[in-house]
């Protein structure tokens, strides 16, 4: 990925950082390449809100067609991150995914 594709696509995430707004505004555009593309050590806005227990965001995430299974390059989950963190209701809002 060139640097101005790479530099692109985390400005936005950056933005996004916790606020569902700005999430839900590019999800509803149509912008879920910009959203779900995978940065920095390969990791999604879903491994993102895990790992730093934005709630909301996970709700927004989860509306629309989110990877659960994705792993970043240190093999580790959005479930995996919610536990190790202590977000638990992080981990509820993805078990309860999961299982629907």
């Amino acid at each position: 990925m060139s640097s101005a594709s790479s530099s692109t696509t985390k400005r936005p995430l950056r933005a996004c950082n916790g606020n569902t707004r700005i999430v839900t505004l590019l999800l509803q555009a149509n912008a879920r390449s910009t959203v779900f593309n995978y940065v920095r050590a390969r990791s999604t806005p879903l491994l993102a809100a895990c790992i730093n227990g934005h709630v909301e965001v996970l709700r927004v995430l989860l509306q629309f067609d989110t990877e659960l299974e994705a792993y970043n390059d240190d093999g580790w989950s959005a479930l995996m991150y919610a536990s190790a963190m202590g977000h638990y209701e992080c981990v509820k809002l993805l078990l309860g995914k999961a299982l629907a």
